[in-house]
């Protein structure tokens, strides 16, 4: 597995990034819409996006990299020409690679695997989230007693979470699914901290910690 990391924030200098994209394939379309997203934040993070999968379809080696918006990855060929998004998620059309995106300034992240469906997320651990007592949306019994138990809830719950998004998205369902589909005390994951994020990692061909 490759996961890749692109740094951004909303001064990014977008257009240039999606001038790189196009000459790697990336379609008029895409580059279109993305540049039709409004919000500087929102549009760095989608283009930073497709700019870690690029940095992830150029390496030969699995593993963890973290990039800057500016760096330029070699370009061989035009490896984003396969690139499409559907309702299940993003695929590389005619390859056998898993691909799945998340993000979450200022990190946009990639997961790419062969052979076998990928779903990523991320949320930075510093993230207050409002927990009441009441049963999580989503939440199966076991993942609300983990929660109950854990001696630091904020962070159990974001844990819980990005292994819920990162199945859901592996599945291609999201989080439209039964609680006990997305139940992730039944799966393993593979997870990283990274720049004070937590990242979720979940394929459905390989072995990651509990």
């Amino acid at each position: 597995m490759r996961l890749t990391i692109c740094r951004f924030d909303e001064q990014c200098d977008t257009e240039q990034a999606l001038v790189r994209l196009a000459q790697a394939g990336l379609s008029a379309e895409e580059c279109v819409r993305l540049r039709a997203i409004r919000h500087p934040s929102a549009r760095a993070a989608s283009v930073a996006a497709r700019l870690a999968l690029l940095w992830a379809l150029s390496g030969e080696e699995d593993g963890l990299s973290v990039h800057g918006f500016d760096d330029v990855p070699p370009i061989k060929g035009e490896p984003l020409s396969a690139f499409h998004r559907t309702e299940q998620g993003p695929l590389l059309a005619g390859c056998d690679l898993g691909i799945s995106f998340a993000h979450s300034e200022p990190l946009a992240v990639c997961a790419v695997t062969e052979g076998c469906r990928v779903g990523v997320d991320i949320e930075r651990l510093d993230r207050a989230v409002r927990l009441s007592r009441s049963t999580p949306p989503f939440f199966s019994s076991r993942e609300i007693a983990l929660l109950d138990a854990a001696g630091d809830r904020n962070e159990a719950f974001l844990r819980i979470w990005t292994r819920k998004e990162a199945l859901g998205k592996a599945l291609g369902t999201g989080l439209h699914n039964t609680v006990d589909a997305l139940d992730t005390t039944a799966h393993r994951f593979t997870e990283y901290t990274v720049e004070g994020a937590l990242i979720s990692v979940f394929t459905d061909g390989e072995e990651g910690t509990r």
